[in-house]
């Protein structure tokens, strides 16, 4: 509920206080005939106003809204906050002090080239924002699809212990790995994910990811039941794969 109240009353009190700030003006100034600088100070004023009342809004903004990361609205409110406070200040001291030194357009063009500079500081935030939000989310996709071509490999490897047992087919490797063939799904899991989002490296190991699926589906099909034989055909294959995995893996350093 407190959600939902929050922008309600946030608007009526901005209007009150703009609907105030208008009776005031012309409460305090008597003089039939207003001038350009009566007519500014009060539009100015009441820009301030509102834009505080935005200010209030966005430091109550969080990560999930739509459009921005988290960042992004502390960091337009500082900058709001920080404008609105120099414009009050410029505005004040003018009025009080400086209308016989300074004429009313260099103080108007003082604080529109102050309101041109926050508008573009708030332009580059809302780019670097948006820019950052798009290149997280390419990353996540490319993460994802190489931990997903990553754990195919492995799928294989399992896929291929299963096989070897369905055919009674007794293998034994020189070190702790269930099969040849883990010896390819153990390369590749080392692999560093940022170097396979280049698409080049990605497609090679797709390449390669099909070849031992091809394999796999033959050796599957294959009524070969020379065990020697068997374990050559399938050192050989492991072998060269593992010589194209080290090319790759010597690619992804440069």
């Amino acid at each position: 509920m407190a959600k939902s109240k929050f922008p309600f009353i946030t608007t009526v009190l901005a209007f009150i206080v703009i609907a105030v700030t208008v009776f005031l003006f012309y409460f305090l100034n008597a003089d039939p005939e207003k001038s350009t600088l009566f007519y500014f100070n009060l539009g100015y004023v009441c820009f301030l106003e509102l834009l505080f009342f935005i200010y209030l809004g966005f430091i109550r903004l969080k990560a999930g809204k739509p459009g921005f990361t988290a960042v992004f609205y502390p960091v337009v409110g500082t900058v709001l906050l920080y404008y609105i406070i120099l414009g009050a200040l410029i505005t004040l001291g003018y009025n009080l002090f400086l209308t016989e030194r300074i004429s009313v357009n260099v103080f108007i063009s003082v604080l529109i080239i102050a309101t041109v500079i926050v508008i573009v500081i708030t332009g580059f935030v809302a780019k670097a924002d948006i820019h950052h939000r798009e290149t997280t989310a390419t990353e996540a996709i490319n993460s994802e699809k190489i931990s997903e071509l990553k754990t195919a490999f492995e799928l294989a490897e399992k896929k291929f212990r299963r096989i070897i047992k369905e055919k009674g087919i007794a293998t034994s490797t020189e070190s702790n790995f269930g099969s040849e063939m883990e010896k390819i799904s153990g390369m590749v899991r080392f692999l560093p994910h940022n170097a396979l989002e280049q698409e080049s490296n990605f497609n090679k190991l797709s390449g390669l990811l099909e070849k031992v699926n091809n394999f796999i589906n033959s050796f599957a099909a294959s009524a070969e039941a020379n065990p020697e034989e068997v374990k050559k055909s399938v050192i050989s294959f492991v072998q060269d794969t593992l010589d194209h995995l080290e090319v790759l893996k010597r690619a992804t350093r440069k």
